[in-house]
Parts: structure tokens; sequence; C-alpha cells
């Protein structure tokens, strides 16, 4: 049996583990009860307003996926103030370092304060 490998999942859940550090609200996929079936967005935040989230690990080609379901979520979670499509790259299960997911979080950082710079 070979060493488990790091999933999307458990990005997520590192992510949602930090956020919740930060002192953001995370709600992990709640589930929306819509007229066309059940949607479950993969996170909502809470942090002075809400956010849903949507996560893919993989090539780019995911991220108009995530911004495709994020679309049909809006119909639905009308409280959301926002949307973010958070996209993995495909290699992180391979170089999952501390040092990338730091500089992730320094960029989330960032933005919450509205010093945003590109990395």
């Amino acid at each position: 049996m070979g060493v488990p490998r790091p999933t999307e999942m458990t990005v997520r859940d590192l992510l949602q583990e930090e956020l919740r550090r930060r002192g953001v609200t995370v709600v992990p996929e709640f589930s929306v009860q819509t007229p066309v079936g059940r949607m479950m967005p993969d996170m909502l935040l809470k942090d002075g307003a809400q956010y849903v989230v949507e996560t893919k690990l993989g090539a780019e080609a995911k991220l108009l996926d995530a911004m495709m379901k994020l679309y049909e979520y809006s119909k639905f979670v009308t409280e959301a103030k926002g949307a973010f499509a958070v996209l993995f790259p495909k290699q992180l299960p391979m170089l999952f370092n501390k040092i990338f997911y730091c500089r992730l979080l320094l960029c989330f950082e960032l933005w919450r304060s509205g010093k945003f710079v590109k990395f």
C-alpha cells in the first residue's frame, strides 16, 4: 500500500482550517434546495458579508466549471455578496509544501486588507 496523496478535499480542509484560525466563519459543504434540485457549494464564508466558495484541483479548464457552478449558486444563495472560485494547481499534491500554502494565505490577507499584490 502506498502513501496516501493529498486530494482536493485535503487541501480544502486545510484552507478552511486556516480561514477559521484567522477569524472567518466557515460553513463547509452546505446544501441549498432549489427548483432544479439540491446544490452543494464547497463552503460559505462569513466575514462581514457572506461569500460562496467553489474549489477545484487540477487543470485550468476546471476553473470554468467552478465559475459556472458559482453562477448557478448565485441564483439561489441570494444572501451571498460575492463568490470565489479557488483553483488549486494539479501539482499541489506533489508539491504540498508550507511555502506555497503560506503565500496563498498571505495573498488572502493582503486581499482582505485591501493591499493585494500579485505573487
